[in-house]
């Protein structure tokens, strides 16, 4: 997969799969299944982020928890986030 290039513009969709030629689509909001392949609580450590798109350009991050980001609850507009510490390396790796 090359380089993703940013979106700059006004975008209006509830649906991920509207969005054709999409490289991914990420969303921690929720922490349920669809997102994570797993539900997660307050404080997991995340192993897979999964694409919305259906274009199975998964996120995934294997090796010692203190590599893997936190999902945080009630954080942005009292919706879940991916918490990256940059001082731990956090990275995920998308195929």
């Amino acid at each position: 997969m090359g380089i993703m290039q940013p979106f700059i513009g006004t975008l209006e969709l509830n649906n991920p799969l509207q969005l054709s030629g999409a490289g991914g689509w990420y969303d921690a909001s929720l922490g349920n299944a669809a997102e994570f392949n797993n539900p997660v609580a307050n404080g997991d450590k995340v192993t897979q982020w999964l694409d919305l798109t259906g274009n199975n350009h998964n996120a995934n991050k294997s090796g010692a928890n203190t590599t893997k980001p936190t999902w945080q609850s009630n954080q942005q507009n009292g919706k879940g986030t991916l918490l990256f510490a940059s001082a731990n390396s956090q990275y995920m790796n998308v195929n």
